[in-house]
């Protein structure tokens, strides 16, 4: 026992030395941050060194100083200094990076909810400005000129407007919604147009229960009427259609327009959907344009069957 009180007594006068040269090391290398590491270095080497030096001073019992064994004894200090050192920075480090992982996953969330929401916001005001003055114009001249016609048109347009405010006000929505609001939309073109514009629809019951994101079906719609249909000369046709194929949604808006343009790139509303196809659903989500002989682009959107998370 003896003995071992002895050994605890000389470790104990040994690590204080250390400790009080560290502390004075880290409160020195608070000026200059850069030589922090090489001024605690020279602590640890310091207070072993008098550590062991007054070790030897205060035990009447130990042995004559000899240098190599003062050396040894330090060298041992200061591996086990780093040792402990090294152990503490690890731990350290790692929460250092699990908070930064949590800080980063954060900000990418809120990040994503943001694009989202800017992403909808713009495309609702890009769908119902021109249309919507468009349409009142029409309104107002049949009016004037055929009543009977005017009133029709005027319904189908509150039927649009009244699936719109219905469908944008959640972040996704039933395929069978979107082809319901689609068609209203339509409906409401096909008067304005008329008789330039026919509507078909291929669509399996099975796939209006899907869900996919709001007004994205209408996003291709419009697209399909304003850059396809509206241009062309002569009469126009849009296609709908919607059906199931290896566990994904497969909606296609197929038009018989001017066709995909070299130099008009893809426009805003498919820039918008293919941004946010990309952050809900990754590699699993797709948007295909694909021109159709004699005229005309066929634009074929799959996202995953499943609920998305």
């Amino acid at each position: 026992m003896d003995g071992w009180l002895r050994v605890l007594v000389d470790r104990t006068v040994v690590a204080m030395t250390i400790a009080l040269a560290v502390v004075i090391g880290e409160t020195l290398s608070a000026r200059a941050p850069r030589r922090r590491p090489a001024m605690l270095a020279l602590a640890v080497l310091i207070g072993a060194t008098a550590g062991e030096s007054l070790r030897i001073a205060v035990d009447p019992f130990a042995a004559s100083p000899d240098p190599a064994s003062i050396a040894s004894r330090v060298a041992q200090w200061t591996l086990i200094y780093a040792a402990v050192v090294g152990i503490q920075a690890c731990w350290r480090l790692r929460a250092d990076y699990a908070a930064f992982a949590a800080t980063a996953a954060a900000a990418d969330a809120r990040a994503r909810r943001s694009l989202l929401t800017f992403e909808l916001e713009a495309l609702q005001r890009q769908i119902e400005p021109h249309f919507l003055f468009n349409t009142l114009a029409t309104i107002r001249r049949l009016g004037s000129t055929s009543p009977e016609k005017g009133l029709p048109l005027l319904e189908r347009l509150f039927d649009y407007t009244s699936r719109l405010f219905a469908v944008s006000q959640r972040a996704e929505s039933t395929v069978g919604e979107e082809i319901d609001l689609a068609l209203a939309y339509l409906d409401v073109c096909a008067a304005r147009m008329a008789p330039r514009l026919s509507v078909v629809t291929e669509i399996d019951p099975e796939a209006r229960a899907g869900r996919i994101p709001c007004l994205m079906l209408a996003t291709l719609v419009e697209n399909a009427i304003k850059h396809g249909v509206g241009p062309k000369q002569g009469p126009g046709a849009i296609t709908l259609r919607a059906r199931i194929r290896d566990q994904s949604l497969e909606i296609e808006v197929e038009d018989n327009g001017v066709g995909l343009v070299s130099d008009a790139g893809v426009g805003t509303g498919i820039s918008n959907l293919m941004a946010r196809l990309r952050i809900l659903y990754g590699s699993t989500g797709s948007l295909d344009l694909e021109p159709l002989f004699p005229s005309g682009v066929r634009a074929r959107l799959r996202v995953p069957r499943a609920p998305r998370a």
